[in-house]
């Protein structure tokens, strides 16, 4: 069953699309769902996740690294149900989620936060934290610091959440696999294709994916 809203109890129905119509016929690097009008390209070297047993996210992607004692590239995408999109909700559906986040992650601590992104054509909010998990091992455990950043994106109807998080340490992880991704959303537009691959990656410095909104005229 492909995804979509049910209306009836604000859930989103359904879990990730099977493989076959959860991508792009010419190219296995882009996922879409025609229902929620909502695609990204996942970086090269990654690899999407299968479906997950939970209604949420609808979409998840990790890229594996070396080691299993730091928390490794991943990418995941829900949405809800949400109120016609104004700049005035966002902070306070943001202010939501990190009360949420504060009380579920250990050692959670904001860094950023803006109100002013444009992701898929859209408004968004982006907030980046960290916080620790306990990775089990033999006989006890040992902290696992993680880098996230969060984005709200607010569009007629639906609240997307684009989630990405990684190891605190640079070496195990590329910001611009998180800036690509972010930049190939396509949301609410079906005539609108995925980009291509980042080429230059280069060129791609920090979260740069997340355009800024212009400011209001005065």
């Amino acid at each position: 069953m492909i995804p979509g809203l049910d209306q009836a109890n604000g859930r989103i129905r359904g879990g990730m699309p099977t493989t076959d119509t959860r991508r792009d016929a010419a190219d296995h690097d882009v996922f879409y769902d025609p229902s929620l009008q909502f695609g990204m390209r996942k970086p090269w070297g990654w690899r999407f996740l299968g479906r997950p047993q939970a209604r949420q996210p609808f979409l998840a992607m990790v890229q594996d690294i070396a080691t299993t004692r730091h928390a490794r590239p991943t990418i995941q995408v829900s949405c809800r149900p949400a109120p016609r999109p104004a700049a005035l909700e966002l902070p306070r559906l943001l202010e939501a989620q990190l009360e949420f986040l504060g009380h579920e992650l250990a050692d959670f601590e904001r860094l950023a936060c803006s109100f002013d992104n444009i992701i898929g054509g859209h408004r968004a909010a982006h907030v980046q934290f960290r916080y620790t998990l306990q990775l089990p091992l033999e006989g006890g455990s040992c902290p696992m610091p993680v880098l996230a950043h969060n984005y709200l994106v607010l569009t007629p109807g639906l609240a997307f959440t684009v989630a990405m998080s990684s190891s605190t340490g640079a070496l195990y992880y590329d910001e611009g696999d998180f800036a690509a991704a972010l930049s190939s959303v396509r949301i609410g537009s079906p005539k609108a294709r995925v980009p291509g691959p980042t080429l230059d990656r280069s060129r791609v410095v920090g979260l740069s994916g997340a355009r800024r909104a212009r400011p209001a005229a005065s």
